[in-house]
């Protein structure tokens, strides 16, 4: 489950990067806790959740419920993207949106905490 979770996050990863708009950031877009500009910024949360869940965060060694929490967040992204380009969901062919169906459905294999 953990591996398939990592897998979905990677696809995001690049889906979440691109929709970010922020020429004017003098970090790049590489999330900076220490920095006000950072927290109080719009894309704080997306540039926080990149730096999280990069490619270099170990995410094999982080617990699922970590894991479950990213994919939520990516499936949150993802969603808010897909609507804003009119797509449907639920019947649209295009690559984020199959993504989105996969990885929901995999969210919802997942066990509830407890």
């Amino acid at each position: 489950m953990k591996r398939q979770i990592i897998e979905a996050l990677t696809f995001s990863r690049a889906l979440v990067r691109d929709g970010l708009d922020t020429p004017e950031c003098i970090h790049d877009t590489n999330y900076d806790p220490d920095d006000r500009e950072c927290v109080e910024c719009d894309y704080g949360p997306e540039c926080r959740w990149l730096f999280e869940n990069d490619e270099f965060a170990a995410l094999e060694h982080k617990p699922l419920e970590h894991l479950v929490d990213a994919l939520e967040f990516a499936l949150g992204c993802v969603g808010a993207r897909t609507s804003r380009g009119g797509h449907n969901h639920h019947t649209c062919g295009c690559d984020i949106c199959r993504w989105q169906r996969r990885a929901q459905r995999l969210r919802d294999r997942v066990p509830e905490p407890g």
